[in-house]
């Protein structure tokens, strides 16, 4: 199944997962903003998915400069086009760590100090998961909007209890920012996981069955939105149709009341999307008009 196979032997304090696919111009910025985390012993587990370009040669080099810190698996098929992304939870569940932390090949964290953080937070609260805000990096119009969104809700969330809920959490908390406690990974709903494009939706909420994600006022982290990937370059309207799908795909596993609520939940937040993405508009329109 593998063409690559690597996993630390012992057991380590953090593993940071890292999936990435042709991502050449982000990586070495990715895996160096782990490397440079203090007060941890964190390994980076990286699946290349059969990335086309030169992602395998550049980590080759890495790994062969922090061989005690990078650990590199590779299928022999791409999960994404073969359905096969199950075989990217096996890996994950074969890990040894007290905690997971999530950051794809596209993003990077701005803190050495973000894994010490969360997972301080973490034995504070008693929580699952910690996540924190995020710098959305971006040029084009959708990150624009992106920075909105994530502004609009920030400047609510000391004010409104309907933006602090527990349920709220998915859709506050960015991938890049996750720390979660390994036994509380939701490993039964792999195959939920494996078959979705919003994996880190299902991936949150299944969290939340063994607890509460707590939630750090920082932005620790840099989430990129580029046209090259799979999530953020879709439109509202199908990133929607595909959630909402997710949603109700997971009523038997987490509950109707949960996932109705993450529901209207998240018509809110495609509501405050589109509130966003429509100020934008007539901004640019009168920005046009007045020049």
């Amino acid at each position: 199944m593998f063409e690559t196979f690597s996993l630390p032997e012992k057991n380590h304090q953090v593993a940071v997962w890292m999936p990435c696919f042709n991502a050449e111009k982000w990586v070495s910025q990715a895996v160096e903003s782990v490397l440079t985390q203090e007060g941890v012993d964190a390994v980076i587990i990286l699946f290349d998915d059969c990335s086309t370009d030169s992602t395998a040669s550049i980590l080759r080099n890495l790994s062969e400069q922090y061989s005690n810190k990078i650990y590199i698996s590779r299928p022999l098929v791409n999960t994404f086009k073969s359905g096969k992304k199950s075989l990217r939870m096996a890996l994950l569940e074969m890990v040894q760590a007290d905690f997971i932390a999530v950051l794809e090949a596209d993003d990077f964290w701005n803190s050495s100090e973000k894994l010490r953080t969360s997972i301080e937070a973490i034995h504070k609260s008693g929580a699952s998961a910690c996540g924190h805000t995020v710098h959305v990096l971006g040029d084009n119009v959708r990150a624009a909007k992106y920075r909105g969104v994530i502004e609009a809700v920030s400047a609510q969330n000391s004010k409104i209890k309907f933006f602090r809920s527990q349920v709220f959490s998915p859709w506050r908390v960015a991938t890049c920012s996750l720390v979660i406690r390994t036994e509380a990974f939701p490993f039964f709903l792999q195959n939920q996981i494996a078959k979705t494009l919003v994996g880190d939706l299902v991936i949150k909420l299944g969290i939340l069955k063994s607890g509460p994600i707590e939630f750090i006022e920082s932005p620790l982290a840099t989430y990129r939105i580029h046209i090259e990937s799979s999530w953020s370059s879709r439109s509202l309207v199908k990133r929607s149709i595909s959630t909402g799908k997710t949603l109700l795909s997971l009523r038997k596993q987490l509950g109707v009341k949960r996932v109705a609520a993450t529901i209207w939940y998240g018509a809110a937040w495609a509501m405050l999307s589109v509130y966003v993405s429509i100020l934008f508009h007539f901004k640019a329109r009168s920005k046009l008009y007045f020049e």
